[in-house]
């Protein structure tokens, strides 16, 4: 068998009818799981057949444990405002596939999902036939993503990581911004045990261009700096102490941010949490090297793209009277930023919380943190293959918090409703993978669908 790669020009799209949306969406979904990270050598083979659309975009390129999403929707609203086309890639999805690949926060139509997909599919098919092992599903995306933004001429593509970074199919982008959010334990049967393994991973991303890093603990630092200096990147840290909380207004929190060189900018923020501000000053430097490098960004554009940003699943005040609130804290420094926030915001109040939990995650200590103080914890068991079963959530945390255990979400949804009393709070959290599905349940239930 000729070994040789053949360009995508040479290749030959299936013909007949074409995939529908939804038999699309099938197919993709059922690409098998491929256990861990396993390099980037089918990814180069892969955007070599589609003829490296990767080469001909100018992209930015995000990693890190908590914030990526967060991140990414403020750097894109940011670069909206300011006039540039820009591309989001980023996952998981909250209610409908097509959230993870936007441009200008319009969802990839349904017809250049099937399109895409055919056309990356006939390149995984050139692949297999020689002996190369089927791209994953996050393998596919990607790609379908990449081509797509070079089709469609985007200014500038905001990337996000799957997992890591390193090995990570989105790696084989160069960019000409790489940033960096806070690193912390996930996914530890993937990356390492130890911080210093998981900066490894997440470090992969560190090129020869700018990087922008949240604070860090300072063994990440170490390994970032270590990157840094080996690929000649330009690397900068934000930090807490030049960001300060004045007040609230409404739902939104209204931070002045002291940048190096420049006069402070005060921004009204429409995210809530304190991690959001550390986010928000990790996007304010990032787009301070945009700027370096030639991009028009003026600060009346990031007021209003702070005033403006959204990101479902985040701290996402749903509804205001019953308040209720959804956050996918899905791993244990989201859990312990979500917790702190909560304080810091609505101390005093009591708490319904609705938890849900992916089975491969730190259960325990998650369930543990955000059970901690609350009115009662009802538990759920997410509708993903990794989810933990909420009779055995419901007997980690039993001992330690009021708790009860429910078979749907519907019946968890229904007795939150019925223990709300006014100026309770109603909080949904554990995983991203339950907060589309959750927030339905409410509306429905509502009456607000």
């Amino acid at each position: 068998m000729n070994k040789r790669i053949i360009k995508l020009s040479t290749l030959t799209v299936k013909k007949g009818k074409d995939l529908n949306y939804d038999e699309t969406l099938k197919k993709l979904h059922s690409i098998p799981r491929i256990p861990k990270e396993e390099g980037l050598h089918r990814m180069k083979l892969l955007m070599e057949l589609l003829g490296n659309p990767e080469k001909e975009l100018s992209l930015i390129h995000v990693a890190g444990t908590n914030g990526k999403g967060s991140i990414s929707r403020m750097m894109e609203e940011a670069l909206l405002e300011s006039g540039y086309k820009v591309g989001l890639f980023t996952s998981p999805f909250i209610f409908d596939f097509r959230e993870r690949i936007q441009i200008n926060n319009e969802e990839i139509p349904k017809d250049k999902v099937v399109r895409y997909y055919d056309l990356v599919e006939t390149a995984c098919a050139s692949l297999v036939e020689k002996k190369e092992r089927h791209p994953s599903e996050f393998e596919v995306v990607t790609a379908m993503s990449l081509l797509y933004f070079r089709d469609e001429k985007v200014d500038l593509g905001i990337i996000e990581t799957g997992i890591g970074g390193l090995h990570d199919a989105t790696n084989v982008i160069t960019p000409i911004l790489s940033v960096i959010t806070s690193i912390n334990y996930d996914h530890v049967d993937l990356l390492g045990n130890s911080l210093e393994s998981i900066a490894t991973h997440k470090a992969g991303i560190i090129k020869k261009n700018p990087t922008v890093s949240s604070s860090q603990h300072p063994e990440v630092r170490k390994v970032l700096r270590e990157k840094a200096k080996e690929t000649g990147s330009k690397l900068v840290f934000s930090s807490s102490k030049d960001i300060t909380f004045l007040s609230m207004d409404g739902y939104s929190q209204v931070i002045r941010f002291y940048l190096p060189g420049r006069t402070p900018l005060t921004v009204k923020l429409n995210l809530l949490g304190i991690h959001q501000m550390l986010n928000c000053g990790v996007v304010l430097l990032a787009l301070e090297e945009l700027r370096a490098l030639g991009y028009v960004i003026d600060d009346e554009a990031v007021r209003k793209a702070m005033e403006n940003v959204r990101w479902p699943g985040r701290m996402d005040v749903l509804n205001e009277e019953p308040l209720i609130i959804i956050d996918g804290a899905h791993n244990l420094d989201g859990a312990i930023n979500l917790k702190e926030s909560m304080d810091f915001y609505f101390k005093d109040r009591e708490v319904i919380l609705i938890l849900g939990i992916l089975g491969d995650k730190d259960v325990s200590a998650i369930a543990s943190i955000l059970s901690r103080n609350t009115k009662v914890t009802l538990c759920i068991t997410p509708q993903y293959y990794r989810g933990k079963n909420s009779k055995e959530l419901y007997e980690l945390i039993k001992d330690k918090a009021n708790a009860k255990y429910f078979s749907t979400y519907g019946e968890a949804v229904k007795q939150a409703l019925e223990m709300y009393r006014r100026g309770d709070i109603i909080l949904v959290a554990g995983s991203l993978y339950i907060t589309g599905d959750m927030e339905r349940e409410f509306l429905e239930q509502l009456g607000k669908r």
